[in-house]
């Protein structure tokens, strides 16, 4: 996602780039297309997988402002840029293709 948030194809990718693609990301989340994300998404066989519920546990107490249990389209696209914030290692509210492939690295490793 985060090379393919460079619509302006500067080279960069903004925070204002970054919060758009996580936007049209949300589409691709909500799997059955009830406009939030939940437990309902996940795929039945993921469902009984750890991982799966520790993702979405996470991602609830990270956007779900209104303590619903579900992630709305407009929670997600103003939520916190925790990943962005992680990945710009300058803090110049941009990231490079250097710091992009720091933070894949990062993430393949955990």
């Amino acid at each position: 996602m985060l090379e393919s948030a460079d619509t302006n194809k500067d080279g960069f990718v903004s925070r204002d780039e970054y919060i758009a693609a996580r936007a049209q990301n949300f589409d691709r989340l909500d799997r059955n297309h009830d406009g939030f994300i939940d437990q309902d998404d996940v795929p039945r066989r993921l469902r009984e997988r750890k991982e799966s519920n520790d993702r979405i546990a996470q991602l609830r107490a990270e956007f779900d402002t209104d303590g619903d249990d579900r992630i709305s389209r407009s929670e997600y696209a103003k939520g916190p840029t925790t990943l962005f914030d992680r990945a710009d290692t300058d803090h110049d509210g941009k990231l490079s293709t250097q710091e992009i492939a720091a933070v894949k690295s990062a993430l393949r490793r955990q």
